[in-house]
């Protein structure tokens, strides 16, 4: 049987969320979804989605933390699912004024969450980073040991 690239993509950690991921691979995860999501015409059905949407507090979470963006949780949240230092994306908004959150990216010492989950939170505890951001902290995690 040839291979194809739906069989390699089922048995791949970056593309198949349902495989667990070493920190690398989630690393790959995350900046293929940045790239994705930071795309003109992902910014733009996300905004025009939520723009004109009959729920107030829902289009107030969505424009105050766009799904677009990478969150990191902040230092000192008290929270079961998620931890301080996680990174991930915003996969839904709640009428209560959360969000859920969907982990993309484990730090050290923190046993592997499986990026299928939602985790709902307080919006209040999520702070924005950009990719480079990201990527200091792929290299802090991960450093690169040169043996001579």
């Amino acid at each position: 049987m040839k291979e194809t690239p739906e069989t390699k993509r089922d048995d791949d950690p970056v593309s198949n969320w349902a495989l667990s991921a070493t920190r690398l691979q989630q690393a790959e995860r995350v900046r293929h979804v940045a790239k994705k999501l930071s795309s003109r015409l992902s910014k733009a059905k996300l905004k025009r989605a939520f723009k004109q949407h009959p729920n107030k507090v829902l289009a107030q979470l969505a424009k105050a933390y766009p799904m677009h963006q990478l969150y990191q949780v902040r230092a000192l949240a008290l929270l079961d699912k998620t931890y301080p230092g996680s990174i991930g994306i915003i996969a839904s908004y709640q009428e209560t004024g959360g969000v859920t959150m969907i982990v993309l990216y484990d730090r050290p010492g923190h046993k592997y969450t499986s990026a299928q989950q939602r985790h709902t939170l307080d919006p209040k505890w999520l702070e924005a980073i950009t990719l480079e951001d990201f990527e200091k902290v792929v290299e802090k995690d991960n450093p690169t040991v040169v043996l001579s």
